[in-house]
């Protein structure tokens, strides 16, 4: 059986250069202290439980319309976010991206029965 390799390009876009960021920062990986596990588990569980509920409490109350055009415009809001807040810049093709979204959404809406 041959096995499957990806292809060389995709290996410059994995991210793995960035992990030596924080070692030439001097920076740790890993908490340091009780403290900071306790952040970060703090954290990881606080976004998981109530990121999960968030999403598929609404998801069996509403329509499957409604659900997927909230989940869609989720794409568009961190994006024009990111660029309003941190001065991300939006391509072309993310620009387009948002367009389609949003006339797939007000297209799907519009078609739904009320």
């Amino acid at each position: 059986m041959k096995r499957l390799q990806a292809p060389p390009e995709s290996e410059s876009n994995s991210g793995h250069e960035r992990l030596a960021i924080p070692a030439l920062l001097g920076e740790p990986y890993l908490p340091c202290n009780a403290t900071g596990w306790w952040s970060l588990v703090g954290m990881s569980l606080v976004t998981q439980v109530f990121g999960h509920s968030a999403l598929g409490w609404p998801a069996t109350r509403v329509s499957s319309v409604a659900s997927a055009s909230v989940l869609l415009v989720q794409l568009v809001a961190t994006a024009i976010l990111g660029w309003l807040i941190l001065h991300e810049l939006l391509d072309a093709w993310q620009m387009g991206a948002i367009g389609i979204i949003l006339v797939g959404v007000f297209l799907a809406k519009r078609g739904a029965p009320s």
